[in-house]
């Protein structure tokens, strides 16, 4: 059965901000930007992360493990499955903040967010802010999309995996065999 985002996760927008937002070596908070992700959007990198002292009412927006991490703007949307920070972590303002209900794992949620039908959902109803797409709230929360069981999202998650983590080492391999391939002909240039 497919269900909307709407009824199986409730959507916050990242951490706004009436200023521009500086780095305090002291504030209370780490943002999670754009930057902070590898260039696979695979992994953060909590390290480099600014940090602020948010508004008081901004305090309870602070990430937690298993939530999702969708980018709302620009030409290549994703989304992320948010691990356990060290320390209370908000998200920046181009980010909607998911927060799966029971039936859903983040890391289902964030993985189907990525699939080419929901892309497609994303870009097709998109709007154009200054200069880039956007994708609203409405057409988040109306994307639909099928809950298995939590056994079968889990197989899902970890079949993802698998397969990654192969098309990252064939990557690895065909870079070592040409260097090899190179190698050899600088070689032979030499005899």
């Amino acid at each position: 059965m497919d269900y909307k985002i709407s009824e199986i996760a409730t959507i916050s927008a990242g951490y706004q901000s009436r200023k521009a937002i500086k780095n305090d070596p002291d504030g209370s908070h780490c943002l999670l930007q754009i930057r902070d992700f590898n260039p696979e959007r695979t992994h953060i990198d909590p390290s480099d992360m600014i940090r602020l002292t948010p508004t008081s009412s901004n305090r309870d927006e602070s990430l937690r493990s298993g939530d999702v991490v969708f980018l709302s703007r620009g030409q290549k949307n994703f989304a992320f499955a948010v691990p356990e920070f060290p320390e209370p972590t908000l998200a920046g303002s181009y980010f909607f903040v998911l927060r799966p209900k029971q039936e859903v794992t983040g890391t289902y949620l964030a993985w189907y967010l990525n699939q080419p039908a929901a892309q497609y959902h994303f870009k097709r109803l998109s709007t154009v802010g200054a200069h880039m797409p956007i994708v609203t709230r409405d057409v988040v929360e109306s994307l639909k999309l099928p809950i298995p069981s939590m056994e079968i999202q889990q197989k899902i998650i970890k079949l993802s995996a698998l397969a990654d983590e192969q098309a990252q080492l064939l990557a690895q391999l065909a870079k070592k065999k040409h260097s090899l391939a190179n190698a050899a002909c600088m070689h032979a240039t030499h005899l």
